[in-house]
């Protein structure tokens, strides 16, 4: 298997043999469109490209109104390029790999990203930050506590 994403301890590990990944390749399944595309609410719309090269990973949770995708990852158009689509490699670490190709594909032990804006969806070179576990959790604690003082600072202006 050239990718692999196994649960250890109920969190999701992710495996990629980087010998085997050809990144012009997979850049050739990727559109701008791709990264700018909000997958999860365009895929719980049932809107999507005719050729796009993601899937619905995670199956699907009942909201209050309707049902959505909870997770997106690689279909097995990656699987020629050195992406095994049964790995279930989210499409935020096949960005993050793109965007840094000095990281050569390498995910080291305790490695998880975080989206600095905690939009999940957004994939941008700027929301994407390798971290470890505990520096994921610290990361979330600081954007609570700032996004907190935002609200604060809000709704004194309007007294």
């Amino acid at each position: 298997m050239l990718s692999d994403m196994s649960t250890k301890e109920g969190k999701m590990e992710c495996k990629i043999d980087p010998d085997q990944i050809d990144r012009e390749g997979i850049l050739s399944l990727i559109k701008k469109d791709c990264v700018d595309c909000n997958l999860k609410v365009r895929m719980m719309k049932g809107i999507r490209c005719k050729d796009c090269p993601f899937v619905s990973c995670s199956g699907e949770r009942k909201s209050r109104k309707n049902y959505f995708t909870t997770g997106i990852a690689c279909g097995a158009k990656f699987r020629q390029f050195g992406i095994d689509p049964n790995g279930r490699l989210g499409k935020s670490y096949l960005f993050y790999f793109i965007y840094y190709p000095e990281k050569n594909w390498t995910v080291p032990d305790d490695f998880e990203l975080h989206h600095l804006n905690a939009e999940n969806w957004n994939d941008h070179i700027h929301n994407l930050k390798g971290t470890t576990s505990s520096g994921h959790r610290q990361l979330e604690k600081e954007y609570k506590e700032n996004q907190k003082l935002l609200n604060e600072q809000s709704y004194q202006h309007l007294k």
